[in-house]
């Protein structure tokens, strides 16, 4: 018995797109686009996956609505974009890349493409990804 078939399993994301950061070099990243982390719709809640370069930041918020968490990033000067996981994750093993916030919240949608370095090119990948689905 494969106990994660068991689990109710949810497919919204929240990638949130910030201009905050305490790392000098990350300045030359495009406003409004120098991190990103997600928030993963759980049954109870979601869960918020916080990749930094000293640790990564896992929190579970229970009772908030997707539009509630929307509005409050965004009311506080991020910019959300909403996806889902994909029914079926990729079998290959991701290209290996240096561990950023990017490459963290890739592997978490299972995106593979090694060319996706910033949170800018992520976001415009996440926004043509939606586009693509609506015309399906």
């Amino acid at each position: 018995m494969n106990i994660n078939n068991e689990i109710e399993v949810k497919t919204m994301v929240i990638v949130v797109f910030s201009d905050q950061t305490e790392l000098w070099f990350l300045k030359w990243l495009a406003r409004g686009y120098r991190h990103c982390f997600a928030l993963v719709e759980q049954s109870e809640g979601w869960v918020l996956y916080d990749p930094l370069s000293n640790q990564s930041v896992i929190r579970y918020f229970t009772n908030n609505s997707k539009e509630k968490i929307i509005q409050c990033y965004e009311s506080a000067g991020y910019r959300t974009i909403e996806t889902k996981l994909p029914n079926q994750m990729p079998q290959r093993m991701a290209p290996v890349l240096p561990y950023t916030c990017v490459e963290a919240v890739k592997r978490l949608l299972g995106v593979h493409r090694w060319f996706l370095l910033t949170p800018r090119q992520l976001f415009k990948h996440i926004s043509e990804q939606n586009i693509n689905e609506k015309e399906k």
